[in-house]
C-alpha cells in the first residue's frame, strides 16, 4: 500500500543492513574482496560508485552510471533492487543491484518479478476509468447499486460511490488495518500455503463502523479496491485477470506482470522474498513458523504467496514491463484524453500526525501526486509481504520510472526500508530525465 508521505525527507544515515560493512571493504578492498563480491553481485562498487551516489560530485558521469550507482545504494537498504525508465520509444535503461536470493548468492536480473504492492491498484483504476468512458458503468454509482448483497455488513456500502472508493474517501475501514488480519495475513497465524479467495479479506470488516460519511475525509482502505475489483468482475461480466489481459497487457504488449494467485507464473521467476523483522513486525503481525531468519534484521518470507491482497495489491511484475505500463497509462494507450483528466482529477491528502498542517500529497481516482525533488510526478507505491516499490510518471518529460526491491516493509514502523530513498528526493528522476533528455 501507499500512505502518504512528506514530499521531502531527510536520508537516513544507517542506510541499511549490510552498507557499513561495504564502506569497510571499499576502504580495505583487498582483505574484503570477498564480501564485498557477495553484497554487489551486479557491479563494481568501488569508491568510484560510492562518489556517485552524489550526482553533484561527479557531473561529467552520465545518467546510466548515476542511476546505477543509486541503485547500488538501495541494495545498502534492501537485498535486491531492479528498476527501468521507459518513454513513448519503450524501455530506454534498466538495471539491477544486490541479490535475488542471500542464501544462494544469485543476482538480480531484469527478467525477476517482484511484488508490487498497492501499484496494483493503479491496473484496477485504469479498467474502471475505461468502462466509465465506454458508458458501461457510471462512476458515481453508489456500490451497493453494483454489487447488492454481495457487500451486506460493509458500512457506506450503500451511500459510497465508486468515485469515493477510488479515491479512498469512501470511509469504508480497511481490512489491512484489522489487528486479526494483520496475524492471519501476513504474520504469526499465516497459512503459507493458502491462497485466498478474491473477497476472502472482507469478513475482517463487516460489522465495522464507518470510519466517517462518504466524500467526507480521507482514509486510505485497501477495501476499496477489493470491492473495485468485483465491480470490474460484476460490469465485465469477466473474470479480473481476463479483463486486464484484454485491457491493459495485450493493447501495452507486456508480458511479464501477473496477478499472483489467479494465474499461471513461470516459474522461478520470482525474486526471493525478504521482510523486515523489526520489534514492530514481531508484535504487530508476529513471526511465522514458515519465515525464515536471515540475519539480525531480514526474515526469508518465500513460502508466502500475494493472493491475500488480489486487486488491492497483489500483482507482481517485471520493472520494464511496469515502466511501459506507466507511460501506457498518460499517452493515450490506455485511456482518451477525458479519462486521463479525470483520473488525474487530484485533491490535497494530509498526513495523520496532528502537528502537520500541510499537504504532503495529493490523491486522484487511483493514483497520487506528489514532489520528488523539483519534479512533480503521477503515480503510485507499493510495499506488501516480501516486496517494495514505486512507479512513478513525470508528464513534462513523459519519462516512467519504476523501482521494484525484494524486501517488506509492511508494519516494520516508520523509517525502514529504501522508501525514504527513493521518495526524499529526486536523484532518482533528475537520473530518468537525463536518461530520456541527455541535452536538456
Amino acid at each position: 500500500m501507499e500512505r502518504p508521505m512528506p514530499s521531502t525527507r531527510k536520508r537516513t544515515n544507517a542506510v541499511g543492513w549490510h552498507h557499513a560493512w561495504l564502506l569497510v571493504c571499499l576502504t580495505v578492498a583487498a582483505a574484503c574482496s570477498g564480501e564485498a563480491d557477495r553484497i554487489s553481485a551486479n557491479a563494481d562498487v568501488s569508491a568510484e560508485a560510492t562518489a556517485l551516489a552524489n550526482p553533484a560530485s561527479n557531473e561529467s558521469v552520465n545518467a546510466g552510471d548515476r542511476m546505477q550507482a543509486l541503485l547500488e545504494e538501495l541494495a545498502g537498504i534492501a537485498p535486491g533492487v531492479s528498476a527501468a525508465v521507459a518513454t513513448t520509444n519503450g524501455v530506454i535503461w534498466s538495471g539491477t543491484a544486490g541479490w535475488s536470493d542471500i542464501e544462494n548468492r544469485q543476482a538480480v536480473t531484469p527478467e525477476q518479478l517482484f511484488g508490487i504492492g498497492s501499484i496494483t491498484k493503479t491496473f484496477t483504476s485504469v479498467i474502471l476509468q475505461q468502462l466509465a468512458d465506454e458508458g458501461q458503468l457510471d462512476l458515481d454509482a453508489p456500490l451497493a447499486s453494483l454489487l447488492g448483497d454481495e457487500v451486506n455488513g460493509i458500512a457506506n456500502a450503500n451511500t459510497a460511490t465508486v468515485r469515493q472508493l477510488m479515491n479512498h474517501t469512501s470511509g469504508i475501514p480497511s481490512w489491512e488495518d484489522d489487528a486479526t488480519w494483520k496475524r492471519e495475513g501476513r504474520g504469526a497465524e499465516l497459512d503459507p500455503g493458502h491462497v485466498w479467495g478474491k473477497t476472502e479479506t472482507l469478513r475482517y470488516i463487516q460489522g465495522q463502523p464507518a470510519l466517517f460519511a462518504p466524500g467526507a475525509q480521507y482514509s486510505y482502505s485497501n477495501s476499496n479496491f477489493t470491492l473495485l475489483g468485483r465491480v470490474v468482475e460484476v460490469v465485465t461480466g469477466k473474470d479480473l485477470v481476463a479483463v486486464i489481459e484484454a485491457r491493459i497487457r495485450r493493447p501495452v504488449g507486456i508480458d511479464s506482470i501477473f496477478l499472483e494467485g489467479f494465474e499461471p507464473i513461470p516459474a522461478n521467476r520470482h525474486a526471493t522474498r525478504y521482510h523486515f523483522n523489526t520489534p514492530d513486525f514481531r508484535r504487530d503481525a508476529g513471526l511465522n513458523a514458515a519465515f525464515v531468519p536471515v540475519d539480525d534484521q531480514l526474515i526469508n518470507v518465500a513460502a508466502t504467496n500475494l493472493s491475500v491482497e488480489w486487486a488491492a495489491g497483489g500483482m507482481v511484475a517485471a520493472a520494464g514491463d511496469l515502466a511501459r505500463y506507466g507511460v501506457a497509462v498518460f499517452d493515450g494507450t490506455l485511456l482518451s484524453e477525458q479519462a486521463i483528466a479525470d483520473l488525474a482529477t487530484f485533491r490535497p491528502v494530509r498526513d495523520a500526525r496532528p502537528e502537520d498542517t500541510a499537504p504532503v500529497a495529493e490523491t486522484g481516482y487511483g493514483v497520487f501526486r506528489r514532489y520528488l525533488g523539483e519534479h512533480r510526478v503521477l503515480g503510485h507505491g507499493g510495499d506488501v509481504l516480501g516486496y517494495s516499490g514505486w512507479l512513478y510518471y513525470e508528464p513534462k518529460s513523459g519519462v516512467a520510472l519504476a523501482i521494484l526491491t525484494n524486501a517488506g516493509t509492511m508494519h516494520a514502523g516508520p523509517g525502514v526500508g529504501a522508501g525514504s530513498v527513493v521518495s526524499g528526493d529526486g536523484r532518482f528522476m533528475d537520473a530518468a530525465i537525463a536518461l530520456a533528455c541527455p541535452d536538456c
